[in-house]
């Protein structure tokens, strides 16, 4: 039977780097910068709460109190700061992936509508002297 000691595993990493990250978002009534202090490592609650959405959970969970949420939201924090966090600090931004696209359009059952237009096109630029279009649009400088 194998036996793995997760305890001298952290041991180990918290000699490597134990140093908290610092975070910088928006000012205090002052006009001072907010500095923010969040884990070396990644929490697993962070995590946790990401993967459910829980954008909000997930941040008191990484700031550590909920004071420290309000004015990390007080600061306008925006969900590209949170990918930002979660992607520089703890390498995991593709986790959060993009925004799916929207559907092209709604099934509504009924028949597509006709075209508006004729289904090719003619040249619009102006022919030069040898009588070959031109490439570019007629307003470029040549």
């Amino acid at each position: 039977m194998a036996r793995l000691d997760l305890n001298a595993v952290r041991a180990a990493r918290s000699e490597a780097d134990n140093a908290p990250h610092e975070v910088v978002l928006g000012y205090d009534k002052d006009g001072a910068e907010q500095v923010f202090t969040v884990p070396p490592r990644m929490p697993l609650l962070f995590l946790d709460h990401l993967a459910k959405l829980e954008f909000t959970e997930a941040m008191q969970a990484l700031l550590g109190s909920e004071e420290a949420w309000a004015r990390f939201a007080a600061a306008r924090a925006e969900l590209e700061d949170l990918v930002t966090i979660a992607a520089d600090l703890y390498g995991i931004g593709d986790l959060l992936g993009e925004a799916s696209a929207s559907r092209a359009s709604s099934p509504n059952g009924g028949r597509p509508s006709k075209p508006t237009g004729r289904p090719t096109t003619t040249a619009t630029s102006p022919k030069t002297a040898t009588g070959k279009p031109r490439s570019g649009s007629a307003s470029s400088s040549r």
